[in-house]
Protein backbone atom coordinates (compact mmCIF):
# COMPACT_ATOMS: atom_id res chain seq x y z
CA UNK A 1 0.00 0.00 0.00
CA UNK A 2 2.72 2.60 1.09
CA UNK A 3 4.67 1.77 -2.68
CA UNK A 4 1.21 2.48 -4.21
CA UNK A 5 0.55 5.56 -2.36
CA UNK A 6 4.28 6.57 -3.82
CA UNK A 7 3.01 6.22 -6.74
CA UNK A 8 0.25 8.10 -6.83
CA UNK A 9 2.14 10.88 -4.87
CA UNK A 10 4.51 10.80 -8.41
CA UNK A 11 1.93 11.28 -10.74
CA UNK A 12 -0.09 13.58 -9.03
CA UNK A 13 3.29 15.94 -8.82
CA UNK A 14 3.60 15.15 -12.35
CA UNK A 15 -0.43 16.49 -13.09
CA UNK A 16 0.30 19.59 -11.01
CA UNK A 17 3.50 20.65 -12.86
CA UNK A 18 1.01 20.78 -16.17
CA UNK A 19 1.44 24.81 -16.63
CA UNK A 20 -2.81 24.56 -17.03
CA UNK A 21 -2.77 28.51 -16.06
CA UNK A 22 0.00 29.13 -17.23
CA UNK A 23 0.30 32.65 -18.55
CA UNK A 24 2.44 33.14 -21.76
CA UNK A 25 4.58 36.23 -21.28
CA UNK A 26 5.82 38.30 -24.34
CA UNK A 27 9.19 37.59 -23.35
CA UNK A 28 10.53 36.61 -27.11
CA UNK A 29 13.57 37.48 -28.92
CA UNK A 30 15.86 38.66 -26.63
CA UNK A 31 19.03 36.09 -26.94
CA UNK A 32 20.86 35.64 -30.31
CA UNK A 33 22.81 32.76 -31.30
CA UNK A 34 19.82 30.74 -30.54
CA UNK A 35 20.77 27.57 -32.71
CA UNK A 36 22.16 26.61 -28.60
CA UNK A 37 18.84 25.79 -27.93
CA UNK A 38 18.59 23.46 -30.08
CA UNK A 39 18.23 20.01 -28.45
CA UNK A 40 21.20 17.95 -28.61
CA UNK A 41 21.13 13.40 -28.84
CA UNK A 42 18.27 11.35 -29.37
CA UNK A 43 17.75 10.04 -25.66
CA UNK A 44 16.86 12.88 -24.19
CA UNK A 45 14.96 14.45 -26.78
CA UNK A 46 12.42 11.38 -27.58
CA UNK A 47 12.17 11.90 -23.64
CA UNK A 48 10.78 15.19 -24.48
CA UNK A 49 13.88 17.08 -23.28
CA UNK A 50 13.53 15.98 -19.55
CA UNK A 51 16.87 15.21 -18.91
CA UNK A 52 18.36 17.29 -16.61
CA UNK A 53 18.22 14.84 -14.02
CA UNK A 54 18.50 11.88 -16.41
CA UNK A 55 21.78 12.25 -18.16
CA UNK A 56 24.47 9.92 -17.30
CA UNK A 57 26.49 9.88 -20.22
CA UNK A 58 28.58 11.44 -22.79
CA UNK A 59 25.74 13.74 -24.05
CA UNK A 60 25.40 14.68 -20.73
CA UNK A 61 27.46 17.66 -21.10
CA UNK A 62 24.97 19.30 -22.94
CA UNK A 63 21.91 19.12 -20.77
CA UNK A 64 23.81 18.64 -17.41
CA UNK A 65 27.53 18.65 -17.00
CA UNK A 66 27.41 17.09 -13.92
CA UNK A 67 25.82 13.92 -15.62
CA UNK A 68 29.31 13.01 -16.97
CA UNK A 69 30.70 12.40 -13.83
CA UNK A 70 28.93 8.83 -14.39
CA UNK A 71 30.49 7.80 -17.11
CA UNK A 72 32.60 4.95 -15.48
CA UNK A 73 35.51 4.76 -18.54
CA UNK A 74 35.38 6.59 -21.79
CA UNK A 75 32.17 7.22 -24.40
CA UNK A 76 31.75 9.01 -27.33
CA UNK A 77 28.84 9.79 -28.66
CA UNK A 78 27.87 10.99 -32.76
CA UNK A 79 24.51 12.76 -33.08
CA UNK A 80 22.94 14.01 -36.45
CA UNK A 81 19.18 16.09 -36.49
CA UNK A 82 17.04 16.69 -39.74
CA UNK A 83 16.49 20.02 -38.29
CA UNK A 84 13.20 22.32 -39.63
CA UNK A 85 14.22 23.89 -43.02
CA UNK A 86 16.47 21.55 -43.99
CA UNK A 87 19.02 22.70 -41.97
CA UNK A 88 21.16 19.94 -40.65
CA UNK A 89 22.25 20.23 -36.87
CA UNK A 90 25.59 18.27 -36.30
CA UNK A 91 26.96 17.70 -32.53
CA UNK A 92 29.02 15.28 -30.60
CA UNK A 93 30.76 14.35 -27.22
CA UNK A 94 33.62 12.23 -25.37
CA UNK A 95 34.18 11.85 -21.93
CA UNK A 96 36.58 9.97 -20.10
CA UNK A 97 37.01 8.88 -16.60
CA UNK A 98 39.92 9.77 -14.85
CA UNK A 99 39.48 8.01 -11.40
CA UNK A 100 39.86 9.92 -8.47
CA UNK A 101 40.32 13.11 -10.40
CA UNK A 102 37.15 12.89 -11.99
CA UNK A 103 35.68 13.02 -15.78
CA UNK A 104 37.13 15.35 -18.43
CA UNK A 105 34.56 15.81 -21.77
CA UNK A 106 34.60 17.46 -24.62
CA UNK A 107 31.70 18.93 -27.17
CA UNK A 108 30.86 20.09 -30.44
CA UNK A 109 27.77 21.57 -32.17
CA UNK A 110 27.90 22.66 -36.02
CA UNK A 111 24.95 23.56 -37.46
CA UNK A 112 24.71 23.53 -41.89
CA UNK A 113 22.38 25.95 -43.24
CA UNK A 114 23.17 25.57 -46.88
CA UNK A 115 23.34 28.21 -49.08
CA UNK A 116 21.95 31.88 -49.57
CA UNK A 117 22.17 33.99 -52.41
CA UNK A 118 23.24 37.48 -51.05
CA UNK A 119 21.72 40.85 -52.10
CA UNK A 120 21.88 44.78 -50.48
CA UNK A 121 19.03 47.50 -51.49
CA UNK A 122 19.52 49.05 -54.68
CA UNK A 123 17.71 51.46 -57.11
CA UNK A 124 17.58 49.36 -59.96
CA UNK A 125 14.38 47.76 -60.85
CA UNK A 126 14.34 44.97 -59.08
CA UNK A 127 15.22 47.29 -55.77
CA UNK A 128 18.07 45.11 -55.19
CA UNK A 129 21.92 44.12 -56.47
CA UNK A 130 22.97 40.58 -55.91
CA UNK A 131 26.17 40.45 -54.29
CA UNK A 132 27.13 36.07 -54.39
CA UNK A 133 26.08 33.64 -52.72
CA UNK A 134 27.68 32.72 -49.09
CA UNK A 135 27.01 30.01 -46.55
CA UNK A 136 26.64 31.34 -42.98
CA UNK A 137 28.00 28.84 -40.67
CA UNK A 138 27.51 28.42 -36.61
CA UNK A 139 29.47 26.88 -34.09
CA UNK A 140 30.21 25.65 -30.52
CA UNK A 141 33.57 23.68 -28.93
CA UNK A 142 33.71 22.77 -25.05
CA UNK A 143 35.80 20.96 -22.28
CA UNK A 144 33.74 19.97 -19.24
CA UNK A 145 34.80 18.45 -16.18
CA UNK A 146 32.63 16.40 -13.93
CA UNK A 147 32.84 14.81 -10.63
CA UNK A 148 31.01 12.60 -8.04
CA UNK A 149 31.59 14.56 -4.49
CA UNK A 150 30.07 11.46 -2.42
CA UNK A 151 28.02 8.75 -4.04
CA UNK A 152 25.04 11.19 -3.69
CA UNK A 153 26.03 14.73 -5.36
CA UNK A 154 27.47 15.33 -8.37
CA UNK A 155 28.64 18.89 -9.74
CA UNK A 156 29.70 19.66 -13.17
CA UNK A 157 30.96 22.29 -15.51
CA UNK A 158 31.00 22.81 -19.27
CA UNK A 159 33.54 26.15 -20.88
CA UNK A 160 32.71 26.68 -24.80
CA UNK A 161 33.44 29.15 -27.26
CA UNK A 162 30.41 29.57 -29.61
CA UNK A 163 30.87 31.06 -33.26
CA UNK A 164 28.48 32.86 -35.61
CA UNK A 165 29.98 33.94 -39.20
CA UNK A 166 26.93 35.66 -41.75
CA UNK A 167 29.68 36.20 -44.39
CA UNK A 168 30.48 39.54 -45.39
CA UNK A 169 28.77 42.62 -46.32
CA UNK A 170 28.66 45.87 -47.61
CA UNK A 171 27.85 49.09 -45.02
CA UNK A 172 27.80 52.63 -45.67
CA UNK A 173 24.97 55.72 -46.54
CA UNK A 174 26.86 56.75 -49.73
CA UNK A 175 28.41 54.21 -52.83
CA UNK A 176 31.79 56.29 -51.77
CA UNK A 177 31.06 55.04 -48.14
CA UNK A 178 30.60 51.19 -48.60
CA UNK A 179 32.89 49.32 -46.68
CA UNK A 180 32.72 45.64 -46.52
CA UNK A 181 32.71 43.70 -42.99
CA UNK A 182 33.11 40.65 -41.62
CA UNK A 183 29.95 39.70 -39.85
CA UNK A 184 31.63 36.98 -37.42
CA UNK A 185 31.04 36.31 -33.71
CA UNK A 186 33.47 34.51 -31.07
CA UNK A 187 32.40 34.36 -27.52
CA UNK A 188 32.98 32.52 -24.43
CA UNK A 189 30.36 30.72 -22.80
CA UNK A 190 29.61 28.30 -19.72
CA UNK A 191 26.84 25.62 -18.35
CA UNK A 192 26.93 24.34 -14.41
CA UNK A 193 25.06 22.02 -13.09
CA UNK A 194 24.42 19.16 -10.28
CA UNK A 195 22.78 16.23 -9.09
CA UNK A 196 21.51 15.13 -5.90
CA UNK A 197 20.86 11.36 -4.84
CA UNK A 198 18.19 12.02 -2.14
CA UNK A 199 18.87 8.14 -0.76
CA UNK A 200 15.20 7.26 -1.41
CA UNK A 201 15.66 4.56 -3.96
CA UNK A 202 17.17 6.12 -6.91
CA UNK A 203 15.03 9.30 -6.81
CA UNK A 204 17.21 12.51 -7.87
CA UNK A 205 17.08 16.27 -8.25
CA UNK A 206 18.72 18.22 -10.40
CA UNK A 207 19.72 21.62 -11.92
CA UNK A 208 21.66 23.49 -14.37
CA UNK A 209 22.25 27.23 -15.80
CA UNK A 210 23.12 26.90 -19.52
CA UNK A 211 24.54 29.76 -21.94
CA UNK A 212 25.65 31.84 -19.25
CA UNK A 213 27.82 35.11 -20.88
CA UNK A 214 28.41 38.44 -20.79
CA UNK A 215 26.47 40.53 -23.69
CA UNK A 216 27.38 40.20 -27.25
CA UNK A 217 28.55 42.73 -29.26
CA UNK A 218 27.63 43.11 -32.83
CA UNK A 219 28.77 46.44 -34.01
CA UNK A 220 26.71 48.94 -32.16
CA UNK A 221 24.46 46.09 -31.18
CA UNK A 222 24.63 43.63 -28.02
CA UNK A 223 22.56 40.61 -26.85
CA UNK A 224 22.87 38.23 -24.78
CA UNK A 225 22.86 33.94 -25.46
CA UNK A 226 20.02 32.10 -24.44
CA UNK A 227 20.15 31.61 -20.87
CA UNK A 228 18.64 29.02 -19.18
CA UNK A 229 17.46 27.76 -15.70
CA UNK A 230 16.57 23.70 -15.46
CA UNK A 231 15.44 21.95 -12.62
CA UNK A 232 14.67 18.41 -12.68
CA UNK A 233 13.15 15.12 -11.13
CA UNK A 234 13.90 11.30 -12.00
CA UNK A 235 13.03 8.19 -10.46
CA UNK A 236 13.17 4.66 -11.84
CA UNK A 237 9.20 3.92 -10.47
CA UNK A 238 9.59 0.26 -10.80
CA UNK A 239 12.07 -0.21 -8.07
CA UNK A 240 9.15 0.73 -5.57
CA UNK A 241 8.24 -2.77 -6.49
CA UNK A 242 11.79 -4.24 -6.13
CA UNK A 243 11.35 -5.12 -9.89
CA UNK A 244 14.49 -6.73 -12.20
CA UNK A 245 16.28 -6.37 -15.44
CA UNK A 246 13.44 -3.87 -16.47
CA UNK A 247 13.26 0.04 -15.58
CA UNK A 248 10.96 2.67 -15.69
CA UNK A 249 12.09 6.33 -15.52
CA UNK A 250 9.78 9.11 -14.59
CA UNK A 251 11.30 12.44 -15.42
CA UNK A 252 10.35 15.74 -15.11
CA UNK A 253 12.24 19.67 -15.60
CA UNK A 254 10.92 23.21 -15.27
CA UNK A 255 12.34 25.12 -17.86
CA UNK A 256 13.13 29.09 -16.97
CA UNK A 257 14.62 30.34 -20.22
CA UNK A 258 15.37 34.35 -20.92
CA UNK A 259 13.80 34.47 -24.10
CA UNK A 260 10.87 32.49 -23.86
CA UNK A 261 7.72 31.32 -21.12
CA UNK A 262 8.53 29.28 -18.18
CA UNK A 263 8.17 25.47 -19.87
CA UNK A 264 7.42 21.98 -18.34
CA UNK A 265 8.81 19.22 -20.28
CA UNK A 266 7.86 15.56 -19.11
CA UNK A 267 9.10 11.90 -20.20
CA UNK A 268 9.69 8.42 -19.59
CA UNK A 269 12.24 5.77 -20.58
CA UNK A 270 11.67 2.11 -20.27
CA UNK A 271 14.46 -0.39 -20.68
CA UNK A 272 14.01 -4.11 -21.25
CA UNK A 273 17.15 -5.89 -19.67
CA UNK A 274 19.87 -3.18 -20.47
CA UNK A 275 19.31 -3.77 -24.45
CA UNK A 276 16.46 -2.54 -25.39
CA UNK A 277 14.87 0.98 -24.20
CA UNK A 278 11.17 3.19 -25.40
CA UNK A 279 10.59 6.48 -24.84
CA UNK A 280 8.05 9.43 -25.07
CA UNK A 281 7.65 12.58 -23.51
CA UNK A 282 5.87 15.69 -24.05
CA UNK A 283 6.59 19.66 -24.20
CA UNK A 284 4.54 22.03 -22.33
CA UNK A 285 3.59 25.33 -23.30
CA UNK A 286 5.82 25.24 -26.58
CA UNK A 287 4.31 27.10 -29.80
CA UNK A 288 5.03 24.60 -31.94
CA UNK A 289 6.52 21.28 -30.06
CA UNK A 290 4.62 18.58 -28.35
CA UNK A 291 4.90 14.94 -28.19
CA UNK A 292 7.99 12.93 -28.60
CA UNK A 293 8.89 9.34 -28.94
CA UNK A 294 12.03 7.45 -29.36
CA UNK A 295 13.85 3.82 -29.45
CA UNK A 296 17.47 3.02 -28.16
CA UNK A 297 19.68 -0.33 -28.49
CA UNK A 298 22.72 -1.31 -26.75
CA UNK A 299 24.60 -4.13 -27.22
CA UNK A 300 27.87 -5.46 -25.98
CA UNK A 301 30.74 -6.64 -27.75
CA UNK A 302 33.07 -7.56 -25.18
CA UNK A 303 34.44 -4.91 -23.39
CA UNK A 304 32.86 -2.26 -26.02
CA UNK A 305 29.05 -1.53 -25.33
CA UNK A 306 27.52 0.28 -28.88
CA UNK A 307 24.29 2.52 -28.85
CA UNK A 308 22.17 3.47 -31.20
CA UNK A 309 19.46 5.36 -30.74
CA UNK A 310 16.81 7.36 -32.77
CA UNK A 311 13.64 9.92 -32.13
CA UNK A 312 10.62 11.70 -33.70
CA UNK A 313 9.73 15.11 -32.63
CA UNK A 314 6.39 16.59 -33.58
CA UNK A 315 7.01 20.09 -34.55
CA UNK A 316 3.89 21.62 -35.46
CA UNK A 317 3.53 23.18 -38.56
CA UNK A 318 6.87 22.41 -39.49
CA UNK A 319 5.93 18.45 -39.80
CA UNK A 320 8.56 16.10 -37.73
CA UNK A 321 12.37 16.58 -36.50
CA UNK A 322 14.30 13.21 -36.79
CA UNK A 323 17.25 12.51 -35.07
CA UNK A 324 19.84 9.73 -35.00
CA UNK A 325 22.78 9.02 -32.08
CA UNK A 326 25.42 6.44 -32.56
CA UNK A 327 27.95 5.90 -29.75
CA UNK A 328 30.37 3.42 -27.59
CA UNK A 329 31.43 3.12 -24.40
CA UNK A 330 34.80 1.34 -23.92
Amino acid sequence: MKKLIILCVILMLLMISLPTYAQKKGKLAQSGLTFLDIPVGTRATGMGDAYVSIGNDANAVFWNPAGIAFVTDREIVGNHAYWIADIKHESGAFAMNFGNIGVFGISFIMMDYGEFIGTRVSTTEEGFDRIGNFEPSEFAVGIAYARRVTDKFSFGIHGKFVSQDLGKSLTGYTEKELEEVENTIFEPAFDFGTIFYTGFKDLRIAMSARNFSREVSYRIESFPLPLTFSFGAAMNVLSLFNVEDHTLTLAIDALHPRDYPERINAGFEYWFGDIFAVRAGYKFVSDEEGYTAGIGLKQGIGDIKFMVDYSLSDFGRFDFVHRISIGSAF
